[in-house]
């Protein structure tokens, strides 16, 4: 059973490095064509940003599948939240990418200015991107810290481009509307750089954060899980139809009604002094998660109901 889940593990860490290479493919191809005012390059982002859509939906089927139908212990299930939380880091990276690719279209071939600055933002964060998930795989929270700090590089380049363009717009007023276009694409590139962060930080708390879980707790874990479970039969083994989607929403009801009350509970053993913050921060991760599987078997009941109905 363990061996199947390592194998399972595994197969986590190689999604993951394989989506980022994909946040790192549409980083650079957005990069260039910025720097050489190619609308049709740009054009190619947008089916590189469904592509990364598509891995995080597979790396979420995959992280739920890990909780629902394994037993991961405590380290197990860190690195499986943390892995849920960046798989959303990088799919908002594809968003930018592609909203970067946009603005690209409406600059009309106009090339842009602040280009060096722009460059350097677009290798800090593909670097920040690639660096960030290998230190996820590896545990590697000396990597994490690295890039963390790389955020500032590209934080400082931000605010450079914005008093350059800021300068541009008050001795050409006409020019307002591109130098704003600039902006944003600026903006999309430390938003960027802010997801590699967030994602080395999941990092550092999956080695750091040595936490153990009452009793209580672990029987609330196992009641979400089966909850969950129940959701998923239901899912898989009746035919899509309104009976059984007012089901799934009765259970996807029931998941949300447990996780307040669990909440309360949480919050109640925090000001007595009963948990760690860090336990219960972790905790209240752990119930947002079991909290999304509820809302996305609902969307999925809803959309093959929907297709039925169709």
């Amino acid at each position: 059973m363990r061996s199947r889940f390592d194998e399972q593990l595994a197969l986590l860490n190689k999604e993951m490095i394989e989506m980022g290479a994909l946040c790192e493919e549409v980083i650079a191809l957005a990069s260039k064509a910025l720097t050489e005012a190619d609308p049709e390059l740009a054009q190619r982002v947008a089916p590189l940003d469904a592509e990364i859509d598509q891995k995080e939906r597979n790396i979420e089927s995959l992280c739920l599948k890990l909780l629902l139908q394994q037993q991961p212990v405590a380290r197990d299930l860190r690195q499986i939240s943390a892995a849920l939380k960046m798989i959303t880091d990088m799919e908002r990276i594809g968003d930018q990418a592609e909203d970067i690719a946009e603005i690209i279209q409406f600059l009309a071939g106009r090339s842009a200015e602040n280009d060096d600055l722009l460059r350097e933002m677009a290798l800090s964060t593909i670097h920040m991107v690639t660096e960030s998930v290998d230190a996820y795989v590896k545990h590697d929270t000396m990597l994490a810290e690295t890039v963390i700090a790389e955020d500032d590089v590209v934080d400082n380049a931000f605010d450079e481009v914005k008093r350059r363009l800021i300068d541009k717009i008050a001795a050409h007023p006409d020019d307002g509307e591109y130098a704003l276009d600039l902006l944003m694409i600026a903006k999309y590139f430390e938003r960027i750089g802010d997801h590699a962060m967030n994602i080395c930080e999941y990092t550092n708390m999956i080695k750091e954060k040595q936490i153990t879980f009452s009793k209580e707790v672990i029987v609330q874990i196992e009641q979400m899980k089966e909850v969950c479970c129940d959701a998923l039969d239901l899912l898989l083994d009746n035919q899509a139809n309104s009976e059984s989607l007012h089901s799934i929403e009765s259970i996807e009801q029931k998941i949300d009604d447990m996780t307040e009350s669990f909440r309360k509970g949480q919050i109640d053993r925090m000001q007595t002094g009963k948990c760690s913050d860090e336990g219960c921060v972790l905790y209240s991760e752990m119930l947002t998660d079991f909290e999304r599987i509820g809302d996305h078997i609902l969307n999925i009941g809803q959309e093959v109901t929907g297709s039925v109905d169709d």
